[in-house]
């Protein structure tokens, strides 16, 4: 049996960000050959300035028993991002991973699909292994923490001198074509989720505060001197052909029926 060599966890951070950026990148990669026609040599350097990015994002938490497990998760949450994204044209951010936490099993097992297995599998879960399996090399405590400092530094140096090479046309890129940055992988929906958990930190610590205590109904008479609002109730599930307003035999809509509205 030949004996497999370890390898550096350095080197598993640069060939896992290539791989992301091969595999689960399809519609980053149809957007950015949009974006960047004509001038695909600003185009390249912008890439590289994002791989730079998840190397010195990946490089600072290269440790022995971590690393392999966290870029396994990276490509299975790739696998099925990237699925959707590809092939429903699904944004993956906040209030997407909100409908995903707070959607039931019986509203999304229509979206589990063979093909989504299969891919899942071929994409996702195989990759995944084959981290899980690779051999790193151990490292001392004080080389681990100055290697990994001193990769990301120079990441960091990279993706800042990247960006600058052509800032004013990458910030206008950056703020105009938020469907680009929302198509990254894996960084949109990694920062989508964490935008996601900040949001529910900040609801559960929101104290409950009373508004509008000042409102007071209008008279009959002084109503005309008031601007008309309009009041928009939007049911999700319902369905237009099972309305009893609009013809349905059966009456669905007793209680809207008994009011002055008007259907349309």
């Amino acid at each position: 049996m030949i004996p497999i060599r370890a390898m550096h966890p350095l080197m598993l951070v640069v060939v896992a960000v290539a791989t992301l950026f091969a595999i689960y990148n399809q519609t980053f990669w149809g957007l950015w050959a949009e974006v960047f026609e004509g001038n695909y040599p600003s185009g390249v350097m912008f890439a590289a300035a994002f791989f730079s990015l998840c190397c010195a994002l990946l490089g600072g938490l290269a440790f022995r028993s971590v690393l392999r497990p966290l870029i396994a998760g990276l490509f299975v949450v790739s696998a099925v991002t990237s699925y959707y994204m590809d092939e429903l044209g699904v944004v993956i951010d906040r209030e997407m991973i909100q409908n995903v936490v707070s959607t039931t099993w019986t509203e999304g097992k229509h979206l589990v699909t063979p093909p989504f297995v299969f891919w899942i599998v071929i994409a996702g879960i195989v990759p995944a292994l084959v981290v899980l399996a690779v051999p790193l090399s151990r490292r001392r405590l004080w080389r681990t923490l100055w290697q990994n400092a001193l990769f990301s530094t120079l990441c960091v140096i990279g993706f800042v001198g990247l960006l600058l090479s052509d800032m004013k046309d990458y910030a206008s890129i950056l703020r105009n074509r938020g469907d680009l940055k929302a198509s990254f992988q894996p960084l949109a929906p990694v920062v989508e989720s964490a935008r996601f958990v900040a949001m529910l930190s900040r609801s559960r610590t929101l104290p409950f505060v009373a508004i509008g205590l000042d409102a007071v109904r209008k008279k009959a008479g002084n109503v005309y001197d008031l601007p008309t609002v309009t009041v928009v109730v939007v049911g999700e599930t319902a369905r237009a052909q099972n309305f009893s307003l609009g013809g349905y035999g059966r009456d669905t809509n007793p209680r809207l029926a008994a009011e002055d509205i008007l259907y349309f």
